[in-house]
This record gives structure tokens, C-alpha cells and sequence, in this order.
């Protein structure tokens, strides 16, 4: 009874350590997201500065801001890989030193062609960091993964509401230079809090030492030297019935079925009553090849978008919003400038985005807790956040904060619950490789969203057309996302974990 009550304990308190571990995990990811949305703000904060001091239009400024979030999205997909083969914490601890490399490196720029290299560096190690966080947080949490993944997220929204007031600061105090060099330092934390980084212990069950393999309820334990007493000797019964056992690997103290022969003629009856048959009837069959497309495909994990049909649509759509949510925060702060709002009030207006994606992060484990499913709240939230951008073209800087918050929290729910509907798609085993697949598309419309929005401004020179599109096209994802619950009915499915699909369920 004692034993039995000393077994028992340890996993419990192997579950309450780990779930203590979880808790500094999930601040350890959101203080880690938070820190690299520094970079990205400083992208719109120093936007003017870098268009004055280096001489060029509003197109290839933006493009700094389309290669840092570019490159980040495209790298996540690396951090992916290299989770599943070194794990959270050394990933973590290499986009850290990357970020770093790439901030500090900017300070020392003279030209706009340079800087598009250190952003791409400090990209790359801004990537690899968030899918290591949001990965390390999905490791550590089964149940309450929800809430976890809100808390955890929530870290871009804090980013986003503390950096730009605070970079603002910064330039109008030592330049737009010695800024970096500050940011700089304060992405070098990203190590420190990687290191927070490892998976949940298991508890391990000593397995017995088992000498004997029974291989039906008719075999009997026997002792090594009977077994090889007994080998090849024939046994005659009823029904010219004929038994052949050969005992081999006697030395390693058990049977090796595979290269055993237990062989037994019966006739029906026998057969009916529990009788067995030989294990091996003759020359093993050759194993089927395996294409090598096929091959690759399944390490890289693309057959995940042939077998889960709702996770191929939600990266495109993912893709389509990011085009309106890349392209937007960076004319925020010229807009309200260009109707006569101070530098320091403008950027009250892009931490206001910040405030909204932080509750919205944290709000997103109660919306999908409603009747409502996840799919549908993500539809809504895509339509909000389009007709937030319309209130952008009013010429007030009241609707202007509003619209600044509504935007930020929308879209803060909204991509929130996409990386839950990734792992209820997919499973825990692939979502760190999926995860990468889907910041990689995020990573297309980063490219391209800032580009597109530079390029409309430089043959328009109207921020109201700018807003007007990047509606419409939240308005076309919130199309696109309704249809995905349609897929369901469609798809072969990829088995994920009952744990996991009863608490993603809920």
C-alpha cells in the first residue's frame, strides 16, 4: 500500500511543478513579444527621419519596414525546424542574438541600402524568437492552453502600447541613432527570457525486466535453458498436429519474434479455439518505396496542407489580413500629422493600436468561449477591423484615436485566434512547423502590404485611398474565414491528441 501511494504522489507533483514552470514560461513569451515589437515600432516612429536623412520617397522608407516584418515572418518558419531539433531554448537564445546583432548594426548605417540588410538580420532573429515563444508556451500547456496562449500573446499588445511613446522619447532626445542603440540593449533581455524556455518534465515508469515474451495464453513462462532444450523439437498430437519453436537470442535473455519460428498445423477447429499459426511463413516482403517528393514532404510537413484543408485556406486568409495589418501603422502617424497633430500626440495615436491589441489578446479566450465558434468570431473581428480604417480618413483626431483602438483590438482577437485554430487543425506534433507555415504567409503580406501602401501613396498622395483599400480587403478575409468550417465535411483529417481536441473544443 505504501508503494502504491509513493507512485501516485510523484506524478502529482511532477504536474504541479510543471504547471508552476508553465506560469514563467508564458511571462517569459509574453515580455519576449513584447520586446520585439520594439523593433518593429521603431520602423514607424524613426519613418520621417529616415525619409529626411536619407533622401528618398515614401516607397523605399516603407520597404525597411517590409523587410523587418518580411523577414521575420519568413524566418519563423526556420524557428520551426530548429525547435523540433534543438528545442525552445537554444532556438530562442540564437533569434536573440540575432535581434541584437541586427539592432546595433543599424546605428552605424549611412545609407538606405544598409539599413535594409541590418533590418533583415534583426528580422530573422525577431522570427525565430516569436515562434519559439508561442511554441514554448503550446508545450507547457494542455489544459488552459486558451488562456495561456491570450497571456502569452498579449505581449505584442503590450509592445505596441509601451514602445512608440517611449521611442519617441528616445529620438526626440538622442536621435533617431542613439535610439537604436538604446533598443539595441532592450532587445538583448530576448536571450535572458529564452533561456526561461524548456519543455515540461515526464514522468518516466521503470519498465520490468522481462526475460520472457508470451506470445499467446497457451505459451508458459519457461526458463532460458528450457527454451533452448526444446529448440526445433517436434511435438506430435492429435490430428497429426506438428509444433516447431526455436528459441533464438537466448543470450539477450528474451525472444526476438521477428527472427523466431512458432509453427503450427491445425486444422479448423483448432484454429477456432485459439490455435496460432507461424509468425513468419516465409521471406519477408520488401517494404513499398517511398517516393522521394514524398519523402521530403513529410519532413518539411507540407502534408499537412493536403490533409487538413482548413489550415491550407486559414494561411492565404492569414496572408490577405496581414497585407491591411503590415500596411497600416505606418502612415498612422503622417496622417495625424498631416492634420496638424503634434509628433507626440500622433504617437498617443499608434499606442492606442498598441492598448487595443493588448485586451484584444487577452479578451480572445472569452469571445471564443461563447456560443459563437472560433471561426465566426474571426469573421466578425476581420470586419470591424475594416471599418476601423475607414474612420481613419476623418480629419479629427478624436476618430482618429478611436479608430487607432478599435483597429489594434480586432485584429489583436483576431490573430490571437488563429494560432488556436492552427493547433485544434493540426495537433501539438506538428504545430511548431505549422506555426512556421503560417507566419511565413504572414510574412508575404508583411512584404508586400507596406510596399503596396507606399506605392498607393506615391502615385496618389492620399493617405483616405490608402485606408479605403486596406478595408476592403479585411472585408474579403472576413468572407474567406466563414467558409472554413465548410471544409470539415471535406478533409482526410490529421489525428490530433482527444486531450487536445477536447480543450481546444471548448
Amino acid at each position: 500500500m505504501a508503494t502504491g501511494k509513493k507512485a501516485s504522489s510523484q506524478p502529482l507533483g511532477l504536474e504541479q511543478t510543471n504547471n508552476r514552470w508553465g506560469v514563467i514560461v508564458v511571462i517569459a513569451a509574453h515580455l519576449n513579444l513584447a520586446i520585439q515589437e520594439c523593433g518593429a515600432r521603431s520602423c514607424d516612429v524613426f519613418f520621417l527621419s529616415w525619409r529626411d536623412e536619407f533622401d528618398t520617397n515614401a516607397q523605399e522608407t516603407a520597404a525597411v519596414q517590409s523587410i523587418l516584418a518580411s523577414v521575420a515572418n519568413f524566418s519563423n518558419l526556420i524557428g520551426g525546424f530548429l525547435n523540433k531539433r534543438f528545442g525552445c531554448k537554444l532556438t530562442g537564445v540564437i533569434g536573440g542574438l540575432l535581434a541584437v546583432t541586427g539592432t546595433f548594426g543599424s546605428v552605424w548605417v549611412r545609407d538606405i541600402s544598409q539599413l535594409y540588410v541590418t533590418a533583415a538580420i534583426a528580422g530573422a532573429g525577431i522570427g525565430i524568437t516569436v515562434n519559439t515563444a508561442v511554441v514554448a508556451v503550446a508545450l507547457n500547456f494542455k489544459k488552459k492552453y486558451k488562456t495561456a496562449n491570450s497571456l502569452a500573446y498579449a505581449g505584442c499588445g503590450t509592445g505596441k502600447m509601451a514602445m512608440p511613446p517611449l521611442i519617441q522619447l528616445l529620438l526626440m532626445s538622442y536621435g533617431w541613432r542613439g535610439a537604436m542603440l538604446i533598443i539595441s540593449a532592450i532587445a538583448a533581455n530576448i536571450v535572458v527570457f529564452a533561456t526561461l524556455f524548456r519543455p515540461p518534465r515526464k514522468h518516466v515508469k521503470a519498465e520490468p525486466d522481462i526475460n520472457i515474451i508470451n506470445i499467446s495464453d497457451n505459451l508458459t513462462e519457461e526458463t532460458e535453458e528450457d527454451l533452448l532444450n526444446r529448440q526445433l523439437q517436434p511435438v506430435i498430437g492429435n490430428d497429426d498436429v506438428v509444433e516447431m519453436e526455436s528459441a533464438t537470442d537466448a543470450s539477450s535473455g528474451g525472444l526476438d519474434i521477428t527472427s523466431s519460428s512458432f509453427v503450427k498445423y491445425t486444422n479448423a477447429e483448432d484454429r477456432k479455439s485459439g490455435g496460432y499459426e507461424s509468425l513468419q511463413t516465409g521471406p519477408s516482403e520488401p517494404k513499398p518505396k517511398v517516393s522521394f517528393i514524398n519523402k521530403v514532404s513529410s519532413e518539411l510537413g507540407l502534408t499537412v496542407f493536403r490533409k487538413s484543408y482548413r489550415y491550407s485556406l486559414l494561411c492565404p486568409l492569414a496572408l490577405t489580413a496581414s497585407i491591411s495589418y503590415f500596411g497600416t501603422p505606418l502612415f498612422i502617424i503622417p496622417r495625424a500629422q498631416s492634420i496638424g497633430v503634434a509628433p507626440s500626440s500622433a504617437a498617443l495615436i499608434l499606442s492606442m493600436n498598441g492598448v487595443g491589441g493588448l485586451l484584444g489578446r487577452l479578451a480572445n479566450g472569452l469571445l471564443i468561449s461563447c456560443k459563437l465558434s472560433a471561426e465566426i468570431v474571426c469573421s466578425i473581428c476581420a470586419a470591424v477591423a475594416g471599418a476601423s480604417l475607414l474612420l481613419l480618413n476623418l480629419d479629427n483626431y478624436i476618430c482618429l484615436f478611436v479608430a487607432s483602438f478599435l483597429q489594434g483590438f480586432f485584429t489583436g482577437v483576431m490573430f490571437s485566434i488563429l494560432i488556436v485554430l492552427i493547433r485544434r487543425y493540426v495537433g501539438c506534433k506538428q504545430f511548431s512547423v505549422c506555426v512556421g507555415f503560417y507566419y511565413f504567409c504572414l510574412g508575404i503580406g508583411s512584404l508586400v502590404g507596406p510596399l503596396f501602401a507606399g506605392w498607393l501613396f506615391d502615385i496618389t498622395e492620399s493617405y483616405e485611398t490608402i485606408f479605403y483599400i486596406q478595408a476592403g480587403v479585411f472585408f474579403v478575409c472576413c468572407i474567406g474565414i466563414c467558409l472554413i468550417p465548410v471544409l470539415k465535411r471535406l478533409e482526410p483529417g490529421i489525428g490530433v491528441d482527444s486531450s487536445d481536441k477536447n480543450e481546444l473544443a471548448k
